[in-house]
């Protein structure tokens, strides 16, 4: 029941990416904000038990560099499909930078 449930946050979540990717495309704003994503990861860690809180915020670097990963290939690519050049690794240098 858990998986189902995060594969359809997981979606939901790609679609959001999706439509910030469009966004930052139109006003030129960079894809990758390290600030950003500390201050999002710090503001979600707040009142985590703290046996899991390693754990979580693990979670929470994956989740935004995957998210990331998508805004990337979408803007690049003004898709977000499966076949993509950044899926099979072939964009020059994304995985060493951005990854």
């Amino acid at each position: 029941i858990v998986g189902k449930e995060m594969k359809e946050l997981l979606k939901k979540r790609m679609g959001l990416a999706k439509k910030v990717a469009a966004i930052k495309a139109e006003t030129h704003d960079k894809v990758y904000k390290p600030d950003r994503e500390k201050a999002i990861i710090e503001s979600l860690l707040e009142n985590v038990e703290p046996d899991i809180k390693e754990e979580y915020k693990d979670f929470l670097v994956n989740l935004l560099k995957l998210s990331r990963r998508y805004q990337f290939r979408c803007r690049c690519f003004g898709t977000c499909n499966n076949g993509c050049a950044f899926r099979r690794g072939r964009a020059s240098g994304y995985r060493s930078k951005f990854s």
